[in-house]
């Protein structure tokens, strides 16, 4: 079962995307051995290097975290996808 929650990315101590996921519903039938849910979220973020922070805070408390180092050449947009365990509740980020 997934956990929903409130995912956010911080650079530094500024929120540049937040995103609820209270609303999936939960998947009947295949399992695997640890599913994961992927999200796709673009961040608005400033050049140079930027150390960003995911922070997955589920509704029953527990909090995951991911921290990231990322040198970007220009400011803008930079997507991310996010992939968020549901058994071990564990979280994967990437930047494609």
């Amino acid at each position: 079962t997934f956990h929903s929650g409130v995912l956010e990315v911080l650079d530094g101590e500024t929120v540049v995307a937040r995103q609820d996921v209270s609303d999936l519903k939960r998947k009947r039938g295949f399992r695997l051995k640890n599913p994961k849910r992927r999200f796709e979220l673009s961040c608005e973020v400033p050049a140079g290097r930027r150390m960003l922070t995911f922070l997955f805070q589920v509704k029953d408390g527990d909090l995951l975290r991911h921290r990231s180092v990322k040198d970007l050449a220009e400011g803008g947009t930079l997507p991310v996808i996010v992939d968020i365990g549901t058994l071990g509740r564990d979280i994967d980020v990437r930047f494609p």
